[in-house]
């Protein structure tokens, strides 16, 4: 739940910062890393629901 928060209010602070092009494209960056990330995690479950039916 901390890490969560800290997270929320890091997003917060960084979408406020937005001025320079490089800190627009490392938050764009992050936005790609997590919805990887969900993608994976989505897949992997998918993958193992499978393999425990079998």
């Amino acid at each position: 739940m901390n890490q969560n928060y800290i997270r929320a209010t890091g997003r917060k602070y960084f979408f406020l910062g937005m001025d320079s092009k490089k800190q627009r494209i490392s938050i764009f960056n992050n936005l790609i890393v997590f919805l990887i990330q969900l993608i994976l995690r989505h897949t992997v479950s998918i993958f193992g629901s499978w393999n425990c039916k079998c």
